[in-house]
């Protein structure tokens, strides 16, 4: 398998930046390698300890530092980038972002590939001056020429993250050296720190893999090609994220307030609900579907989603409905697979589309003493289809714990083993074995379950 390694150069100034950087890692981000944050050695550890604290993503997270440049800081930065290949030496492929970069949707390393070419960005110098009224990009081909010669007629800094093979860092390193006569580091420790800055490491990366690898990557021209939507919005850490500024977010240039920006899109988080933050449910979630070896859950009462992402963690697909819809199609897992409806005119269709052993988890019943109650409906249709899953049926009172365990009524009437003991009993003809929640949190909902004998 490809392993594609995300990379971050930051430093103290930008660690609220990095923070919202790296809760969208946490958010949106699989099938990544690592996540390597490299800072400078003297910076404060006291603050990078409690951001990689407080990081919970599936990816794992490595902070490493290297002695920095004090009197090129900005340069330290750029080295680091050219030296990536010996930052994250068990990558295949290193993809670029920086601190103040913010995924807003979900992604994986292939969205940065096309048959197996990283896709890379480029457009005319002459061009994008033009198109953005800005003579400052030839700042950057100046830069280039000075440090591999030739003349470069493409820009390649069009977007983040880049992504680059560990070879285009080695072979950019021997062409610096070869061109000016001094090793890369000497070389790019001598430019000047401050804009117009001397050296410009994505376009040098950029014109070195043109010369060098040209068919071994994907090459999108902005000029005349469309281009890839854009999974990330970056922003300028030169001012704190509670400022305004102007910057492109889906592909306007707009005033926006990072801060407020970001955290507004973080925040629509499903999988923070997941088993309404009750770990002592979910864990016994997990056991009994791991028990019973589940091929499948099919879950009704989606809600926001995060339930049915967690179980989709355990099994090959999980098949859930609702009959409102109060999440973005971005927020489920590939696997999860959502129907729009009332669960008893889905359930028949989505139980013919499963193969046992089934987890059934029953949750539409919506909010205390609510007209309409479907859990009967769904065990008749359960019973019809003759199979014999584990199901969990939650909201249900916990007999003699009623002070402990919330639970939803009907009628009146509580949600209870009671109200659906004989379409249990008939479902399960040669037995069964029914438990709840051992023990709970104050007032986190119960839950019954019920197991065919084995």
């Amino acid at each position: 398998m490809t392993k594609v390694s995300i990379l971050i150069v930051s430093h103290a100034k930008d660690f609220e930046w990095l923070r919202y950087c790296l809760q969208s890692i946490e958010r949106f981000a699989t099938g990544f390698h690592e996540v390597c944050v490299f800072l400078p050695a003297h910076e404060s550890w006291i603050g990078a300890s409690q951001i990689a604290a407080a990081y919970n993503g599936s990816i794992p997270l490595r902070i490493a530092v290297e002695d920095q440049w004090p009197d090129k800081p900005f340069m330290f930065h750029e080295w680091l980038i050219i030296n990536a290949d010996n930052l994250c030496p068990d990558a295949d492929f290193i993809c670029h972002i920086d601190s103040d970069c913010v995924f807003h949707h979900p992604v994986t390393p292939e969205e940065y590939f096309v048959e197996g070419k990283p896709v890379l960005l480029f457009a005319d110098y002459n061009w994008i001056c033009k198109r953005f009224n800005n003579p400052n990009f030839m700042h950057w081909k100046t830069a280039t020429v000075l440090a591999i010669g030739g003349n470069p007629i493409y820009e390649t800094m069009r977007r983040h993250p880049a992504v680059h093979p560990l070879k285009t860092y080695r072979k950019t390193r021997e062409v610096i050296q070869s061109h000016t006569g001094m090793e890369a580091s000497a070389y790019i420790r001598r430019q000047r720190d401050t804009f117009p800055s001397t050296f410009a490491e994505f376009p040098i990366l950029g014109e070195v893999a043109r010369r060098y690898f040209l068919n071994e990557y994907r090459w999108i021209n902005q000029e005349t090609e469309p281009c890839p939507a854009d999974k990330l919005w970056q922003f300028w850490s030169h001012a704190a994220p509670e400022l305004e500024q102007d910057t492109w977010i889906d592909g306007s240039y707009v005033t926006v307030n990072p801060k407020a920006h970001i955290e507004a899109r973080l925040a629509r988080n499903p999988n923070q609900r997941a088993f309404e933050r009750d770990p002592l449910l979910e864990a016994e979630f997990k056991r009994l579907i791991q028990k019973h070896h589940a091929n499948a859950v099919i879950e009704t009462g989606t809600e926001y989603g995060g339930t049915a992402n967690k179980m989709a963690e355990w099994v090959p697909v999980v098949i859930t409905m609702d009959i409102d819809k109060k999440f973005n199609d971005w927020d489920l897992s590939p696997n999860v697979h959502f129907y729009l409806g009332d669960s008893r005119k889905n359930l028949p269709h989505v139980i013919g589309l499963v193969i046992e052993p089934v987890f059934i988890f029953l949750d539409a019943h919506s909010s205390n003493d609510a007209d309409e109650c479907p859990l009967r409906g769904e065990l008749e249709i359960v019973l019809a289809s003759g199979m014999k899953p584990v199901i969990a049926i939650h909201d249900c009172i916990v007999p003699g714990r009623e002070e402990e365990f919330a639970y939803d009524t009907y009628r009146a009437q509580p949600i209870s083993f009671a109200m659906v003991e004989d379409l249990i009993k008939a479902i399960y003809k040669n037995g069964f074995d029914l438990h709840y929640n051992a023990r709970g949190e104050t007032k986190k909902p119960g839950c019954l379950f019920i197991e065919p004998r084995l």
